[in-house]
């Protein structure tokens, strides 16, 4: 929940992006900023999240081998990202548990980033699959430093 001085539908768009639940300007009305804790805490299951997540697209690199174990290389692009990870969409059918190298294209070559192992997938049945990465190790420049 975000309580802020500034107004608009800009800001407030924004913060729900981000995965704000709701979103007050001040002066604060306290009876319904209660009434949205009570209803928040009845209806979502909520696991904290250590870092904060970005919504930020970066063009990647992805390399590693497949479900058949086959090497595979193939671009990605970032939906969000952290500083110890990212999730990204991809062709590729990648099992949860593999490690793979990430490098960063933005600068027109390859930039080795590190390794990161595939901590979930979505899309198992078909293309894109979904992969939440979690880096194992950093060597090169990420995006959040």
């Amino acid at each position: 929940m975000i309580v802020s001085g500034e107004a608009g539908a800009q800001t407030k768009e924004h913060c729900k992006q981000l995965g704000a639940a709701a979103y007050f300007e001040k002066p604060v009305d306290f009876d319904a900023l209660k009434a949205c804790l009570s209803q928040v805490v009845k209806t979502r299951l909520h696991t904290p999240r250590s870092e904060v997540r970005v919504r930020l697209r970066v063009t990647i690199k992805l390399r590693g081998k497949d479900a058949r174990g086959n090497g595979f290389e193939e671009s990605a692009t970032t939906e969000n990202l952290s500083l110890s990870g990212f999730l990204c969409s991809c062709m590729t059918d990648i099992p949860v548990h593999s490690i793979i190298d990430i490098y960063m294209t933005a600068t027109g070559h390859d930039e080795y980033i590190g390794k990161a192992e595939i901590v979930h997938a979505d899309g198992k049945l078909a293309p894109p699959h979904r992969y939440g990465c979690r880096f194992t190790e950093k060597t090169g420049p990420w995006v959040l430093q």
